[in-house]
């Protein structure tokens, strides 16, 4: 099967919106008026090719509003918004694939891009335009493109992690190991909140990435997720970074010590439990 060029450089195009159809060919022929509504959208997508995301954000917002509301149109701008994020999806998911913690591995995947964690949320506010919960977009979308979302959003969870540990646990340099002077009990409530919604979209779009995943990590992830539902309220569930939630301080606590362990995160915590690494 070969993919349109959608594909080379960003997933999301294809993976996504589903509109690109297979042998090479793409539905979006040359369009007599450049103005068009298919005319931008096919000059975003070439933009997309290019990692121009800024630019073809653009060309989307000079669409018509009935345009811009289209599936593919919308799901395309969600994966720009992802790309301005740092998201690569091919190698990161690749070295998502690797042996190692996950979180640690989710970091590791920002090692070579610029970082703006911002941009992961706009992403993830754009899809949720479908339902706030994998569930609901299966109900919204339908089973294969629902799915598809989903997996979007999983990796977008991944995404999330790593871009935020990146950006403070591995500055000096930025080279995939942690910073001697991190100490993740002395995160942020923001950065522990775009931990945790990160942890919480895997989780909630888990059955689509599961098999992606190293065995190992999904089955510790898995795990996690049952300690999770032990704690009130519980903190790997909340996906809102504004949710009121995130100033509770076992939840801080429980996200932190996600990221001080050993078997999840990316420091040394050993305890059975990590959602008890940070006292």
């Amino acid at each position: 099967m070969s993919f349109s060029r959608g594909w080379k450089s960003l997933w999301m195009v294809v993976v996504l919106a589903g509109t690109m159809s297979c042998g090479g060919y793409n539905y979006l022929l040359p369009m007599a008026n450049q103005g068009s509504d298919d005319a931008l959208y096919e000059s975003a997508l070439k933009l997309v090719d290019v990692r121009d995301y800024d630019g073809a954000i653009a060309k989307i917002a000079s669409m018509t509003s009935s345009g811009q509301s289209r599936k593919d149109v919308t799901l395309t701008r969600a994966g720009a918004y992802a790309g301005k994020c740092g998201l690569d999806f091919l190698s990161f998911v690749s070295g998502a694939q690797g042996s190692g913690a996950p979180f640690l591995l989710f970091m590791t995947g920002f090692t070579s891009a610029t970082v703006n964690v911002t941009h992961c949320q706009t992403a993830q506010s754009i899809i949720e335009g479908y339902g706030t919960t994998g569930a609901a977009r299966l109900g919204t979308l339908g089973g294969t493109l629902g799915n598809n979302v989903n997996t979007f959003m999983a990796v977008l969870g991944m995404a999330k992690i790593g871009a935020q540990l990146s950006g403070v646990a591995d500055t000096n340099p930025r080279d995939g190991t942690v910073d001697p002077a991190f100490d993740a009990c002395a995160m942020t409530q923001p950065q522990i909140a775009q931990v945790g919604t990160g942890f919480a979209l895997i989780l909630d779009n888990f059955a689509t990435i599961s098999a992606t995943l190293a065995g190992a990590n999904s089955n510790a992830i898995a795990a996690v997720s049952a300690q999770c539902g032990a704690v009130m309220p519980n903190p790997c569930s909340i996906t809102d970074p504004t949710d009121p939630s995130w100033a509770n301080p076992v939840v801080q606590l429980a996200i932190s010590g996600l990221v001080k362990s050993s078997s999840l995160g990316i420091q040394n915590c050993n305890n059975a439990n990590p959602l008890t690494c940070c006292p």
